[in-house]
């Protein structure tokens, strides 16, 4: 299980204010980060790798993973 970990500030650029996404209709960036604290337990319980992608393009997160679970 690989956790895909980022910074509050680029996740809330990756949702803008996308309102197909119920759980964000809002303060986005408030509501994000309380479902991102309370979710940080259990990602870090189940995870057996943590990979931080703030800043990354999905080719080189790929990348990262690729080196990780080989």
């Amino acid at each position: 299980m690989v956790w895909l970990d980022v910074s509050l500030s680029d996740a809330a650029h990756r949702v803008g204010l996308n309102t197909s996404r119920p759980l964000l209709l809002g303060n986005v960036r408030s509501t994000l980060k309380n479902l991102m604290d309370q979710r940080a337990d259990v990602y870090a319980q189940v995870a057996t790798q943590r990979v931080e992608t703030s800043g990354l393009t999905p080719s080189a997160v790929a990348k990262l993973i690729a080196k990780l679970v080989a």
